[in-house]
């Protein structure tokens, strides 16, 4: 829930302090309370890890690199298959 919020490790710690200051809510339940707030919702609709999340963006990443380099192939293919179009006169150029 914390990093829906856009908590970091750093800022919890900060946050928690209860033992010093008895009025504050345990960490948990103010983390509950915000993600209420925000969301509508009691619990996330799926829980996902942090290493499930690192392979999900891997994963993603891999695909997107593969297709910039199929793209750049093609591109490179086209430019190759095409030099006359580029060594042609401009027809303005010719004298009649």
């Amino acid at each position: 829930m914390a990093r829906e919020l856009g908590f970091l490790p750093k800022s919890l710690r900060k946050i928690d302090d209860n033992q010093n200051k008895p009025w504050k809510a345990p960490l948990s339940d103010y983390i509950e309370d915000l993600y209420f707030k925000r969301f509508k919702r009691e619990r996330p609709e799926t829980v996902i890890t942090i290493e499930e999340m690192a392979k999900r963006y891997e994963d993603k990443k891999a695909v997107r690199k593969a297709l910039r380099a199929e793209a750049l192939k093609q591109s490179a293919t086209e430019k190759v298959s095409s030099p006359e179009a580029s060594s042609d006169p401009n027809p303005s150029d010719i004298d009649e």
